[in-house]
């Protein structure tokens, strides 16, 4: 898949199609208010244009050596993610990891490439995705509980952005859409895919603006920089952590989601993001952001008291310390009825099973099937 004749190592390694469709001046194809189904390279100068030179006035996100701004494309809204030209090489790895696997893995919970360049000048190089609301971290932020005592006015404001908080229904289809995607990373053939960074911050909601679900609704993994190729058994199966793990030197990923035996270890496996996910329904049930403080170090305390539980594997004990942080459910606006807080406790159930030490810790294959009957449970509570 390598490009001949270019002196830039990203672009020679990158897999992408369609090398001779489109040679139109806009750089894009015709696509009638949307972007077609195959995959594109974009100009940068177009990509210039569009962001009003990466005006700050467009800018809604940044990270790393990265900035993501708002653009229109195509009669399509979007976001570009600018990978400047100051980027360590890891990120520049990175940055081509990921244009290679949105490039050939599709899925309605996973952030959809649009188109990618990599021609601007000092070595600038963009990301043309799905424009989304926002993170889901940001609205962890929104009044702890959501029993109305944040900053803000009225039942679960957000401090920041006079949001709402997450509703029951919105919590449940949000961890069951991230464990739909990664039931579809790890089911690759021949080689699953380990994602490695599973958080709250790559988690990009879209039609959550208040605290139901409407049919626009819907939560996508996102940032698969990190993402790394499992191996199968010789009968088509994922290994288990019974088996030989595939170890790596440099763990990636984000504290506190970074699972034990990744950290101590290199070991990687589905279920790496098994323990990221859990920590992610923990993070839902409390609503906490749990490196909202500190990114660099695992801070916070309930994390470290959960660490200590799941290292002694007492899942009756941590399930009551996460109810107990939650305050039994009963204040948070989003269990205002038996039924809820008692689904609430079955998702803790769930969280624990996914956070456990790795022999007995389950795959997000073998939890999804819990999750769609809390989902369905969901719908009939509120």
């Amino acid at each position: 898949y390598g490009h001949e004749g270019t002196d830039d190592p990203l672009l020679a390694a990158l897999q992408r199609e369609g090398d001779d469709d489109d040679d139109d001046d806009s750089g894009l194809a015709s696509r009638r208010g949307g972007w077609d189904s195959g995959m594109n390279t974009i100009s940068f100068d177009e990509l210039r244009r569009a962001t009003n030179n990466f005006d700050a006035g467009c800018r809604i996100g940044d990270g790393g050596s990265c900035v993501v701004y708002r653009a229109t494309l195509g009669g399509c809204e979007c976001a570009v993610k600018l990978l400047s030209a100051e980027a360590e090489l890891m990120e520049v790895k990175q940055f081509a990891a990921e244009v290679e696997v949105l490039t050939r893995v599709k899925h309605p919970h996973l952030v959809e490439l649009y188109a990618y360049s990599t021609d601007g000048g000092s070595g600038c190089k963009c990301l043309v995705l799905e424009l989304m609301d926002g993170a889901l971290d940001s609205r962890l932020l929104a009044a702890g509980t959501g029993t109305g005592k944040g900053k803000g006015t009225g039942k679960g404001t957000d401090t920041d952005k006079g949001e709402p908080a997450l509703g029951w229904r919105q919590r449940v289809q949000i961890i069951l859409s991230v464990c739909r995607a990664l039931v579809h990373l790890h089911s690759l053939t021949p080689k699953p895919l380990i994602h490695r960074d599973v958080k709250s911050q790559n988690v990009l909601l879209l039609g959550f603006e208040g605290d139901e679900l409407d049919g626009e609704s819907v939560a996508k993994l996102a940032d698969f920089g990190t993402v790394r190729e499992d191996t199968r058994n010789s009968d088509g199966r994922l290994r288990t952590s019974q088996q030989t793990h595939a170890s790596t030197a440099n763990v990636i990923g984000t504290r506190p989601y970074i699972a034990p035996e990744y950290a101590r270890k290199g070991h990687v496996s589905e279920k790496t993001d098994a323990y990221s996910m859990g920590v992610l329904i923990i993070e839902l049930l409390i609503s906490e952001y749990f490196v909202a403080t500190d990114p660099g170090v695992m801070a916070h305390t309930f994390c470290l008291e959960a660490r200590e539980l799941i290292d002694d594997e007492m899942d009756d004990t941590l399930a009551a310390a996460i109810e107990a942080k939650s305050a039994g459910f009963a204040q948070c606006s989003w269990a205002s009825s038996a039924e809820a807080r008692q689904a609430a406790k079955a998702l803790a159930a769930v969280a624990v099973k996914c956070v456990r030490g790795a022999l007995k810790r389950s795959t997000p294959e073998e939890v999804l099937p819990e999750l769609e009957r809390l989902a369905r449970g969901a719908l009939r509570t509120s």
